[in-house]
This record gives C-alpha cells, structure tokens and sequence, in this order.
C-alpha cells in the first residue's frame, strides 16, 4: 500500500490531512511594498513498508499580500488657467488598475487625461471643485480604493483695469475709475509716492473702484502709485495707477 506525506515551506504549515489531500495553513510576513511571495507545498507518495520508493511533488503557490489603496499626494486648489498636477499614489498596496475623478455632483467617471507610473498630471481645468481617488488591485485580493484627493479650481477673473493715470493740478483729492468684474471683489492700497516717502493717501471706500482718494494737504503733493487688488476665490490679480497730485 501507498501513502502520501504532506511538507510546506517557510510560513507554509499542514492543518488537517487525510489518506489523499490536506489543508495548509499561510502565515507569511511581508517586507513594506511587497505584492507577493512564492511559497511551496511537498507531496511525497511513499510505499508504507521498505523500501519506501518516495516519489516527490512540488507546488508552487503564490502568497499575495493584502491590497491597500493608499493616499493620493496633497495638491493645492488653483485659480482656472493654472495646471493641476501632479498628484501621486503612495502608501498603496498593489498596482493601479485605474483613476477616477469626480467633477462637482457628478458620479465617478474614469480619468483619461495624461498619467504616467503612479501620477496622473490632469492639467488645465475649468472652474469647479474636482476629487481624484485611484482603484487598486493586487492578484486575486479584493480591489480597494484609495483615499480621495480634492482640488479646487476657482473661476478665473474677467478682464479690468486700475484705471487710467491722473495728472492734477492744485488738487488733493481725486476720483479713481477702476472696475470690477462681477463676482469678484476689490481693495485700494497705496504702493509708493514720488518725492519717496509720502504719507499714505486715504481712501473714502476702499473697496469702491470708483472711490476717491485724498492725500490731505497740498504739502504732500507728488505722484501716487494706487493698486487696486481683485481677488475671485482663490485668484488674485491686481493693476497699478499713478496719481500726480502736481504742486
């Protein structure tokens, strides 16, 4: 009669057996990244008597470790006009099977803009707010995704101006002439004078585009610079104006 002897390999233990077959019991551990390891099982058919005649098997079988989605890289919310990317996996587990991206109350789609390794580079976007995740899977491991990723893309600012420069004569007081796109808000400050060193000139409404402006006494008279400074969301812009207040 024969029989038949079961063996694994390191982390590879036999568990219950009968005449035939028998259960193996994995516990193997994983360096940090690893996606697998290769283990053994030995089957050895055997004579019960002598001589015994062994006749040996050897299976391989491939241990995968858990899949982990890791966490997209952190990137900063831009204004619209500005490229988005890269944004990169790492912590994960497994290999990238896709990215996805959902665009403000929509679902999930694929993303199929340019990606490369594990980064997707998505680029020049229009305004709105943007989450990325990655699906991993590792062999026959479950699929996982990883964390989300949220960009926002602020809407860009429409065309404006400080205004156009003053030249005045005996006067110290002016009514500026900037404008301000809709949606967007607006502040006045003062930037520097000649002769250097003049006081700062004060704004009735500082944030008015058409405010005006006063420099007090005809003693600080002298050029102005003005900026006028727009901010939509995350954008900011801003236009420089001269007032000459003269003598």
């Amino acid at each position: 009669t024969t029989q038949y002897q079961f063996a694994g390999s390191s982390g590879v233990t036999v568990g219950a057996t009968t005449a035939n077959s028998a259960t193996f019991n994995v516990n193997v551990g994983f360096a940090p990244g690893e996606l697998f390891l290769d283990r053994t099982i030995t089957v050895t058919r055997r004579y019960t008597n002598a001589p015994t005649c062994d006749v040996n098997r050897v299976f391989t079988v491939r241990v995968y470790n858990q899949t982990i989605g890791g966490t997209p890289s952190d990137f900063p919310d831009r204004c619209e006009g500005v490229s988005i990317g890269p944004i990169t996996l790492s912590g994960h587990v497994g290999t990238i099977v896709r990215w996805e991206v959902k665009v403000g109350a929509a679902a999930y789609v694929t993303y199929v803009g340019p990606a490369s390794g594990n980064s997707i580079t998505p680029g020049l976007l229009a305004a709105n707010t943007y989450l990325f995740r990655a699906l991993v899977g590792n062999g026959p491991c479950p699929q996982v995704y990883s964390t989300e990723e949220s960009v926002i893309v602020s809407p860009s600012i429409g065309a404006f101006t400080a205004g156009p420069d003053q030249n005045l004569c005996a006067l110290t007081s002016a009514t500026l002439a900037a404008t301000l796109p809709g949606g967007t808000t607006g502040s006045w400050s003062y930037v520097s004078s000649v002769p250097a060193g003049r006081p700062a000139p004060i704004f009735a409404v500082p944030g008015s585009g058409t405010t005006t402006v006063s420099i007090g006494s005809a003693v600080n008279s002298g050029a102005y610079t003005l900026r006028w400074t727009i901010v939509s969301g995350l954008c900011t812009v801003t236009d420089d104006v001269v007032i000459d207040f003269g003598n």
